[in-house]
């Protein structure tokens, strides 16, 4: 059996990531208990993949990000897998010291705008189109354009 690392990998640390990168969730995350933890509250961590840089790290979220990832993905740790994170960093005064915080929101690839494909008529179609009356094209285009 091969051998494999037991730690969890490094930390993210805010200058790894840039606004709006991606990451990946890449393990279950899971629930730190209060007492192993500095703060002394639980906190909820995840091994993330960075996408732009393929840099792979453990992520401890903040309380909001943590509650908008759950809210989006549920509370079954299994459903995480794969799925995407926006982050966004924005200064804050942490326990009286400025610090730089990555915030995270469930990511959605963008829609694709759709190519217009140019309207084909067979030569029939088109001479009856030409021979309708205007009151009648105009009622096509009306009922055409609700369609």
């Amino acid at each position: 059996m091969p051998l494999k690392p037991l730690g969890r990998p490094p930390y993210l640390l805010p200058d790894e990531v840039e606004n709006d990168d991606v990451l990946e969730i890449i393990e279950k995350p899971y629930i730190v208990p209060a007492e192993k933890t500095k703060w002394g509250k639980e906190r909820g961590k995840a091994v993330v993949k960075v996408l732009r840089t393929g840099t792979i790290r453990t992520w401890t979220m903040n309380n909001t990000t943590w509650d908008k990832l759950i809210q989006a993905y549920g509370e079954d740790a299994g459903q995480w897998l794969n799925k995407k994170v926006q982050i966004k960093k924005e200064a804050r005064n942490v326990n009286g010291v400025d610090k730089t915080v990555l915030y995270g929101k469930p990511y959605h690839k963008p829609q694709q705008q759709l190519d217009p494909q140019p309207l084909s008529l067979d030569a029939e179609t088109l001479a009856k189109l030409k021979a309708l009356a205007p009151d009648e094209k105009q009622a096509l285009l009306k009922a055409l354009s609700t369609a």
